[in-house]
């Protein structure tokens, strides 16, 4: 129990997010439908205990799902699911040119689940065989 309280006292910590060279949105999770810009994203006060909705729960539990369009409702429980026309919108209004999900390298990395990232000029874009 003291391990995976070190853990967890430790994850409270951690930063959201990332803008690799000014251009590159990283996170854990994913997109929220509360994030209009990167800068609400450094505004949010580090260490914190998650909060089981908005914005600091969605960057670290939203999903993105190939074949929906708009934002869903995700079947862990929290958070929401999202397609790609929300990363395509949000990258629109943007300082970032991509936008990396850990989750879509995951997915990829372990074949779990069939999605892909891939490099369309200046977009990260979800492609599925499922779309």
């Amino acid at each position: 129990m003291k391990l995976w309280r070190t853990f967890a006292d430790c994850f409270m910590c951690m930063p959201v997010a990332a803008v690799v060279a000014d251009r590159i949105l990283c996170m854990h999770g994913g997109l929220s439908p509360d994030l209009t810009q990167v800068s609400q994203i450094f505004e949010i006060r580090r260490p914190c205990d998650i909060p089981d909705e908005g914005l600091l729960c969605d960057l670290l539990w939203a999903d993105p799902e190939p074949g929906i369009a708009g934002w869903g409702y995700n079947a862990r429980g929290v958070s929401y699911i999202f397609g790609h026309d929300v990363v395509t919108e949000f990258l629109d209004v943007s300082i970032c040119l991509y936008y990396l999900g850990v989750f879509w390298c995951i997915w990829v990395y372990l074949g779990v689940f069939d999605v892909c990232i891939c490099i369309d000029f200046d977009r990260v874009v979800m492609r599925s065989s499922l779309q």
